[in-house]
């Protein structure tokens, strides 16, 4: 599933109006969309806002009591969809574009949603078929906790991945120790030393313990080995995304990242943007980002310019 335009109306911080997620000359949704403007002009808060849009339709993390509205007003965004014939399929969609009006903050009724919609949004299982939503907030730490605390990796996961709570980083270091040690099996396709060596060109995955507490181990570029704790500001980004596609599986999904920069030389983003891009096949990757080379490196209407503070362009 892709993101081909949104709509917003009401919503604090923007004024209303229409953007295209898509190609103006193929009119198909681009692979990577930016979302730029200058300090306060809304990045992150447009990011979030497609995330509570979904959130209206197929709810998986708990209720925010979060304002979205302008002057006292209810805050919508409108979401047009492009599904492929596979994800058509399941949902019983007879078209590939398919709008949603969300209000925002609110969880829209049986009577109003589309139900092939609602059914692609609400199905999240760990596997390399299932399209998903991921959320990345700037806080990507690796918490010490234990895998899952309910006993339920994929429950527990499906209320952590739209927020902006670290703990979905929780049990990656131990559930990647498991598979790679062959005690846990895993629907996902991809393996994780192979996805983070398209994030990282300074450290190499070469294996797994679990004595003394689980530990992945890795190879640096000077030939040192050090833990998925000892790994650098960058390293830790790749292993963060790398892990988290291992686990849950990206294809088809839409994946939304604020800061992708945050950690990365100026030389370095595009390459990691790329790496992020390949994570899942079909993925769709929304940044909220002030990066210059990213954006220079990207088509014009691949860009949502919020200009500065107060006002979009």
């Amino acid at each position: 599933m892709k993101i081909a335009k949104i709509e917003t109306k009401s919503l604090l911080w923007f004024p209303d109006a229409t953007r295209s997620f898509s190609s103006a000359t193929t009119n198909l949704p681009h692979p990577v969309i930016a979302i730029t403007g200058g300090p306060g002009s809304g990045k992150t808060s447009l990011l979030e806002a497609i995330v509570a849009a979904k959130e209206s339709i197929a709810p998986h993390a708990r209720r925010s009591s979060r304002a979205w509205g302008r002057d006292g007003r209810t805050a919508s965004l409108s979401i047009e969809w492009a599904f492929d014939e596979v994800e058509r399929d399941f949902g019983g969609l007879d078209s590939p574009r398919v709008t949603s009006q969300c209000e925002l903050g609110r969880v829209l009724p049986a009577t109003s949603r589309n139900v092939g919609v609602f059914a692609l949004l609400d199905r999240y299982r760990h596997d390399s078929s299932s399209g998903k939503f991921d959320y990345h907030a700037t806080e990507r730490t690796i918490p010490r906790s234990a895998l899952s605390p309910t006993g339920s990796l994929e429950r527990d996961q499906r209320l952590l991945r739209l927020s902006r709570d670290p703990a979905k980083y929780a049990g990656l270091t131990r559930y990647l120790a498991e598979v790679e040690l062959g005690l846990r099996k895993s629907a996902v396709r991809e393996a994780f030393g192979e996805l983070f060596s398209r994030l990282s060109t300074s450290a190499q995955f070469v294996g797994a313990s679990l004595d003394d507490g689980p530990n992945l181990w890795f190879e640096s570029a000077n030939g040192g080995e050090m833990s998925v704790f000892e790994l650098s500001d960058s390293e830790r980004e790749a292993f963060v995304f790398a892990g988290t596609a291992a686990m849950i599986g990206l294809s088809r999904s839409i994946l939304l990242v604020d800061r992708p920069e945050q950690a990365q030389a100026p030389s370095s983003i595009l390459r990691f943007v790329e790496g992020l891009r390949s994570l899942g096949q079909d993925l769709q990757l929304i940044v909220a980002t002030s990066s210059a080379e990213l954006l220079a490196a990207l088509p014009k209407d691949a860009i949502i310019d919020l200009g500065t503070a107060g006002g979009a362009r």
